[in-house]
């Protein structure tokens, strides 16, 4: 069974909520985190505007905690290190709306795909996709990164 030693979240951009303060339309300033009112009662819930709106709106990431090896973890803690995870960009030096290790997953899952989906899925003996054989192959486990820049 997967036991994360970190708290597990899940992210959710598809939803239907704008904030504003005090009947004034503009953007939420990059560090904003609403905690209360508007989230589910059930479960540990934040949004979260981290990104600077360099045109247009910025909108705030909902993040759910779906896993806690500790359920007391202070909600504070997670939201502060979830939003200064968003200043780890290397490109770009102003706050993204992703904490940088889920974009680069992301990313990283999508290249993935396109790499099997070119090279074509190996198949074991049984018909199934040989995971291993496809890890040892296309994987980073063998390879030299330290030092390195590291792109999807």
């Amino acid at each position: 069974m997967f036991e994360p030693e970190s708290p597990a979240q899940f992210k959710n951009e598809q939803f239907k909520l704008k904030f504003q303060k005090n009947k004034a339309v503009s953007n939420l300033v990059p560090g904003t985190v609403i905690d209360h009112t508007v989230v589910s009662p059930v479960f540990s819930e934040f949004y979260l505007a981290s990104a600077v709106a360099r045109q247009g709106t910025a909108k705030a990431t909902k993040y759910t905690i779906i896993f806690a090896t500790n359920p007391e973890a202070n909600l504070a803690r997670i939201e502060t290190i979830t939003n200064d995870l968003c200043f780890d960009h290397q490109i770009v030096f102003q706050p993204v709306s992703l904490p940088v290790p889920l974009f680069i997953a992301g990313r990283c899952s999508q290249r993935g795909a396109a790499v099997l989906g070119y090279n074509g899925y190996r198949r074991g003996e049984n018909g199934n996709v040989d995971y291993e054989a496809m890890n040892e192959q296309y994987g980073y486990s063998q390879k030299n990164l330290f030092g390195k820049r590291f792109n999807a």
